[in-house]
């Protein structure tokens, strides 16, 4: 596409993001018969979700939405669940490759279902879907503002490499990935502790989505203090480079325990991975110790098989990042109050004494995974968190439309993916959210 400074430009529907979210929605409305135009703002496509593990999962029976998280928005949850296996069996029949269903229970805490795919693959089939239609994709090209006429989202004002250009189009869908590279919004909208934590996610999801659907009165979903990401080793590289990001991820924590400098637990680590990354988030420094046995280590190196084997512990210690390997419980303590970390050896004690006695008495409590730490060596590593995306994004309805304060529907203008809000505290999927809901809104926008 070419611009100058007095062009418009007209499509059925204009896409801002070219992640997982928005080339889906684009790739299926393009294959409903729509002409699209898809802005990034970064110099190519795919988002975060070229940085993600590649596996799509959510719930794996109906109804567990609200018994899992009370909190939650059921109508969106029931919604993903629901078209889950529509969508995923869509982008088969476009091409891409995909392994068979496995159940990763022991990884979420709850029934969820799988299905690996080859995310870069698929982006790259969702592109030639949209270009073969005659659609456009551009990169390196920034949204200024939406246009708005009589109430209706219209179009936007795009800056590109070589100019300005007025976009009409009859839908506008929000795709940009959230705003967790943005500190100041994760200040605002997430809380203090939130502000510039280590960044696991692309660097150019920062907040484009809210800052265009606020200008156009729409307000964020209520309140939720939580946001999805890992405990990484500490201190992270700097940079935190993507191939950093598996390998230095937490996945194992709900196994763990986590202490804080005076050797106290103070979250039920058996939760969820994500949770305990939000606690730590609180935590003087935003660092704990995360102490386990070598029975959690050989789960950790064997546990995701089938699309990796990464001993975590020894590349930390490699990297020369803070952590503790000993023969003894008595060895580790000395060697976690090294790194400023006191009354390790009696908390484990503690531990292993409240599983034998009365575990449901536990404080805080062990809801899951209540083996003792007795297998040597012993491991303790000093953990911080890191942010993929928050769950508090913009209001939408079933469909993606994006509501303003009163609840409303706000006419010709979508959200898709991190810059809806779906979650409240349990996290059921991050790249079913655009399979499914991008395929809605791409069906809502030929409506």
């Amino acid at each position: 596409m070419t611009y100058d400074t007095e062009a418009t430009f007209e499509t059925d529907v204009l896409v801002i993001g070219a992640g997982m979210a928005g080339l889906t929605t684009a790739a299926r409305a393009a294959e409903l018969g729509q002409s699209v135009l898809v802005v990034e703002k970064a110099p190519d496509f795919g988002g975060s979700a070229v940085l993600s593990g590649g596996g799509l999962w959510t719930l794996a029976e109906p109804g567990l939405a609200r018994q899992i998280d009370p909190q939650c928005n059921e109508a969106l949850c029931e919604t993903l669940q629901g078209g889950f296996t529509e969508a995923v069996d869509w982008a088969e029949r476009l091409g891409a490759q995909l392994l068979p269903w496995v159940r990763i229970d022991a990884v979420q805490g709850f029934p969820a279902i799988c299905r690996p795919i080859d995310i870069l693959g698929y982006l790259r089939l969702c592109m030639a879907t949209i270009t073969d239609a005659g659609g456009w994709v551009i990169t390196d090209s920034t949204v200024e503002r939406l246009l708005v006429d009589g109430g209706r989202v219209c179009g936007a004002m795009v800056d590109g490499a070589d100019g300005r250009v007025r976009v009409l189009a009859r839908k506008v869908v929000l795709a940009t990935g959230g705003y967790q590279a943005n500190a100041a919004l994760c200040d605002e909208l997430i809380g203090p502790f939130a502000r510039g934590l280590v960044l696991r996610s692309n660097p150019f999801s920062d907040g484009g989505g809210m800052r265009l659907a606020r200008g156009c009165g729409a307000e964020p979903a209520p309140w939720t203090d939580r946001f999805y990401g890992h405990l990484v080793a500490s201190p992270p590289p700097d940079p935190f480079l993507p191939a950093d990001f598996l390998r230095f991820a937490q996945i194992a924590s709900p196994r763990t325990i986590l202490l804080d400098r005076a050797g106290r637990r103070f979250v039920d680590e058996s939760r969820n991975y994500y949770g305990n990354a939000s606690a730590v988030s609180r935590q003087d420094g935003r660092t704990a110790l995360l102490v386990c046995d070598d029975a959690v280590r050989q789960y950790d190196m064997t546990a995701y098989a089938a699309t990796e084997s990464i001993d975590r512990f020894g590349e930390a210690a490699r990297a020369g990042m803070r952590v503790v390997r000993a023969d003894t419980i008595e060895a580790l303590g000395a060697g976690a109050a090294n790194l400023g970390y006191h009354g390790v050896e009696a908390a484990i004690a503690a531990y292993n004494r409240e599983l034998a006695g009365e575990p449901l008495a536990m404080q805080p409590p062990r809801a899951a995974n209540r083996q003792p730490l007795a297998m040597a060596p012993f491991w303790a590593m000093e953990v911080t968190p890191a942010i993929t995306f928050p769950f508090r994004g913009l209001a939408t309805d079933p469909d993606g439309r994006v509501l303003d304060g009163t609840g409303q529907a706000i006419p010709g203008l979508h959200a898709v993916g991190a810059d809806a809000s779906f979650y409240r505290s349990t996290y059921f999927g991050g790249l079913a959210l655009g399979l499914v809901f991008g395929q809605r809104v791409a069906a809502a926008a030929l409506a």
